[in-house]
């Protein structure tokens, strides 16, 4: 578990061989940055998520929880049940969100264009 005020992880990787959970005020995830968890990945961020051009993977179950996400050519996957719930905007401009099982996506609006 990591909790933080933010984590920059432009072009980094965190990954993890059981759960991952990140508590953090704001997350950027960007130009190949990746988050991923053999089992479950939570992501619990107070602020601002920005994934564009990045990865948030897990081979379990996805849980995340966020105030605005921005996932711009990014993806968002999960080999389990995924639950995005975003208080506020998700823009997906190409990007993908991604479940082999039950996903459910709740947000103020969503921008899926291409």
């Amino acid at each position: 578990m990591l909790t933080a005020d933010g984590l920059n992880n432009l072009n980094g990787i965190v990954s993890g061989q059981q759960g991952v959970q990140l508590n953090l005020g704001q997350l950027t995830n960007t130009t190949g940055g990746s988050l991923y968890a053999k089992s479950s990945l939570g992501l619990t961020v107070s602020g601002a998520l920005n994934n564009d051009q990045g990865v948030l993977r897990s081979d379990g179950s996805l849980t995340l929880r966020a105030a605005s996400l921005t996932n711009n050519a990014g993806s968002i996957s999960s080999a389990g049940v995924a639950a995005i719930n975003v208080d506020g905007d998700v823009v997906n401009r190409g990007g993908q969100v991604l479940s082999d099982a039950t996903l459910t996506l709740t947000s103020a609006s969503l921008d899926n264009s291409q």
